[in-house]
């Protein structure tokens, strides 16, 4: 899927850059600065630099948006994840635990998104 959606992002003039981590939120953060400091030999313009998450690791992508500075990102794809636990829920914070992706989002919400950021939800099935 990662190499399909990137070649993807590629044949539409677009850079696409798949990664795996140890420490997803370090690691994230050590991804998009390291991007932003080597741009020009990685044919990447640093002042339009989006992120792209699905399932488990949309609350890893919600947090980088929720930073002070949101790492200078310009727009987020969020593709059938698992967003914010609401009003006392704990559904995301359960579904981590039980297939172990991290959940660095806990305690945020919505309200704590910048409306500046643009952002393309996608939901897929029954989803509520």
């Amino acid at each position: 899927m990662c190499v399909s959606l990137g070649e993807l992002a590629a044949a539409s003039g677009m850079v696409a850059i798949a990664y795996t981590n140890r420490e997803p939120a370090a690691d994230l953060h050590a991804l998009l600065q390291y991007v932003r400091q080597h741009a020009a030999p990685l044919g990447v313009d640093e002042q339009r630099i989006g992120v792209w998450a699905t399932s488990g690791n949309v609350p890893l992508a919600l947090s980088t948006l929720i930073q002070e500075g949101s790492e200078g990102l310009k727009c987020a794809v969020l593709c059938y994840g698992f967003m914010f636990d609401l009003d006392g829920t704990t559904g995301v914070a359960e579904a981590s635990a039980t297939w172990g992706f991290v959940n660095p989002i806990a305690g945020k919400s919505v309200d704590d998104l910048s409306p500046e950021i643009p952002m393309f939800l996608v939901r897929a099935g029954q989803d509520q």
